[in-house]
């Protein structure tokens, strides 16, 4: 699907946007994918947090403004984790 969409971005011409949905299309693939590379619970939850993060630098390369933004959202991810972690033992 996404080359269809690449061979169509480059007929048309203009700017690059294939990009955008191919973020989509992999980050979609690696969520549903991430129990099949994995055993256990909680390493699903760390391949699907790596896939999420992964993702959002994807993002973050793609839309480059000079900024390292990913930082913020991948330690909100990994706060939120640490907690879950913390309440679960109790």
């Amino acid at each position: 699907m996404w080359i269809g969409l690449l061979a169509i971005n480059l007929a048309t011409g203009g700017s690059f946007w294939v990009q955008w949905p191919g973020v989509a299309m992999l980050a979609l693939l690696g969520l549903k994918a991430a129990p099949l590379f994995v055993s256990g619970r909680n390493q699903t939850y760390l391949a699907r947090f790596a896939v999420i993060v992964g993702a959002l630098a994807l993002i973050n390369l793609f839309s480059w403004s000079g900024t390292l933004w990913v930082i913020w959202p991948a330690g909100a991810l990994i706060v939120a984790e640490v907690i879950r972690r913390l309440n679960a033992r109790v």
